[in-house]
């Protein structure tokens, strides 16, 4: 049976990461601007983002729609496929973002996701 490794990474993984002493007095100041969000705010790739998986086939996107709800939020649809050669795992993300806030809110948010065990080739 072939190993077939799925899911994502929880968290993400600076390029660089200096090596301190250990802290026992640490703050946490970075509010909502934590993991991602704090990759998108300073404008900086971390070197495995959040959701970055490693699988022995590929993925693509396609078909994407967003329709308006009556109740003012939006449905998300869109098409994966396996386009590689084996069985495959893919955790479909959905982020939003608020261009016009009057607070400081990260630039985009997870708001859905889904795992989707797809065949080779479907």
């Amino acid at each position: 049976a072939n190993y077939l490794p799925e899911g994502g990474e929880p968290y993400d993984k600076p390029v660089y990461v200096e090596r301190q002493r250990p802290q026992f007095d640490v703050q946490y100041k970075e509010g909502i601007f934590a993991g991602y969000r704090h990759y998108d705010a300073v404008k900086k790739d971390p070197l495995f983002a959040f959701g970055h998986g490693l699988s022995y086939t590929t993925f693509a996107y396609s078909a994407l729609c967003v329709t308006p709800v009556a109740d003012g939020s939006v449905d998300v649809s869109f098409v994966v496929q396996n386009t590689g050669a084996m069985d495959g795992v893919e955790v479909a993300q959905v982020y939003v973002g608020d261009l016009e806030c009057s607070v400081p809110r990260p630039f985009r948010e997870l708001k859905g996701f889904a795992r989707l065990p797809l065949a080779a080739g479907a």
